[in-house]
């Protein structure tokens, strides 16, 4: 389904990148200001007891200095803040090896997990602990995989990213094309096993419902009709 746009505020995973982004606009004597312009595909996806929902962006900046010169200097510190891969944490492990299993199948370099992204996943899943709701982050700069599981039963992170690159079976690479039947998807897959994509972070909570909510982050996202690879 396609969502009307919507503007956000840019928000930043930490103060620590925003301070150095400021500091090095300083150095050049800019004045600045943007906004982040969010373009939303979401397809959902029902297989039983599992929801899953997936997103693209696209990304539209404006500013008092020339745009490309602005372009480029934050989009070299969006690499350089999340290019840095961290350890995996052992309960990831075998989600990263998922990832990593779908992306290798079609040639295309394994994933590093980042804490920061990580840490932007466990923000947003703590924020759906209420009510399980599945609603993607405001943030806008990170490729994004949703899924519930099911009430009272196990559904380990892994499960999720199965699921998700089950729904190869649906996607055409020459064409670049979704032959899904309704209310299933390709979404979920082709940010997995997005060539742009070198970084991912996940998180999961147990709702107050009782209900799992399962999250995972993808940096840099894809764009939008864009191959995967």
């Amino acid at each position: 389904m396609q969502r009307s746009t919507k503007d956000y505020k840019m928000r930043y995973p930490n103060e620590f990148f925003l301070q150095r982004l400021d500091f090095l606009l300083s150095l050049f004597n800019f004045s600045w200001s943007y906004e982040l312009h969010v373009w939303r595909a979401n397809r959902q996806t029902i297989d039983g007891s599992f929801t899953s929902m997936g997103r693209f962006h696209h990304v539209k900046l404006g500013s008092s200095v020339p745009p490309m010169s602005l372009l480029i200097i934050i989009t070299l510190f969006l690499l350089i803040h999340t290019s840095q891969g961290s350890p995996t944490p052992k309960r990831y492990l075998k989600t990263l090896q998922r990832h990593n299993a779908a992306r290798a199948a079609v040639g295309v370099p394994h994933l590093e997990w980042n804490k920061t992204i990580a840490a932007y996943a466990r923000r947003w899943a703590r924020k759906r602990k209420a009510d399980c709701r599945p609603l993607h982050s405001t943030g806008g700069y990170y490729g994004e995989n949703l899924a519930l599981g099911p009430w009272g039963g196990p559904f380990p992170v892994e499960d999720a990213v199965n699921m998700w690159v089950s729904e190869k079976q649906y996607y055409d690479h020459g064409s670049n094309s979704c032959y899904a039947p309704p209310n299933q998807s390709c979404g979920h897959y082709t940010a997995i096993v997005c060539r742009r994509t070198t970084h991912v972070g996940c998180a999961k909570t147990v709702c107050r419902n009782g209900g799992i909510f399962i999250i995972c982050d993808y940096g840099p996202p894809g764009k939008l009709g864009e191959p995967p690879y």
